[in-house]
C-alpha cells in the first residue's frame, strides 16, 4: 500500500481509479461502534467528547468525490466488505492500492461536462506540475446523493 503523504497525491489517486473504474483498497481511521451499534466516545484533554477512531482496511469502488456540509472531501461509493454503498472522509485514508481488476458492485452513471470542469479547477490548485500533468485528462463519473454539496452534479434539472 501507498502511504499518503499528500492529499493532492491521494485526490489525484482517486479520481483516476474512479476514472478508470478500478477498486481501491483504504487503510482508514473510522469512528468506532460498540455492540448495539452506537458510537465510542473519549474524553480529549480539553474535556471535550470525541469519537474514537480505529483502524479499518476496505476495497472500494469510487462513484463520487464530494465535500460535506463541514468541508471535508468525501469519498463516496460501493464498500466490498458491507456489500452497500458508503461515504470516507479523504483526510482519514492513511493508507492506499489502486487494483487493475474492474468495479463488481452497482453501476456507474455516465460522465458529465460539470465534473469535468471541476476536475480542472481542482488542477489549477495543484502545486506539483508532475501531478498536475498526470491528472490533466482525468474524469469522474458522480451518482445523485441526497444532502451532499458536490464537487459537480450530473443530475438533470
Amino acid at each position: 500500500m501507498r502511504k499518503v503523504t499528500d492529499i493532492g497525491r491521494l485526490m489525484v489517486a482517486m479520481f483516476k481509479a474512479a476514472d478508470k473504474g478500478q477498486p481501491v483498497t483504504i487503510s482508514y481511521m473510522k469512528r468506532e461502534k460498540d455492540l448495539n451499534d452506537h458510537l465510542v466516545y473519549t474524553i480529549d484533554a480539553d474535556g471535550h467528547k470525541v469519537a474514537k477512531l480505529v483502524a479499518t482496511v476496505r476495497t472500494i469502488e469510487i462513484h463520487d468525490i464530494g465535500l460535506s456540509e463541514a468541508g471535508d472531501v468525501l469519498l463516496y461509493g460501493w464498500d466490498r466488505q458491507k456489500g452497500q454503498v458508503q461515504s470516507w472522509r479523504a483526510d482519514r485514508v492513511l493508507a492506499y492500492s489502486v487494483h487493475r481488476s474492474a468495479f463488481v458492485g452497482p453501476a456507474r452513471t455516465p460522465l458529465c461536462p460539470e465534473l469535468e470542469a471541476a476536475l480542472e479547477e481542482f488542477l489549477e490548485e495543484l502545486q506539483d506540475a508532475e501531478l498536475a500533468a498526470q491528472a490533466a485528462a482525468l474524469t469522474v463519473a458522480v451518482r445523485p446523493t441526497p444532502g451532499w454539496r458536490r464537487v459537480a452534479s450530473c443530475m438533470a434539472s
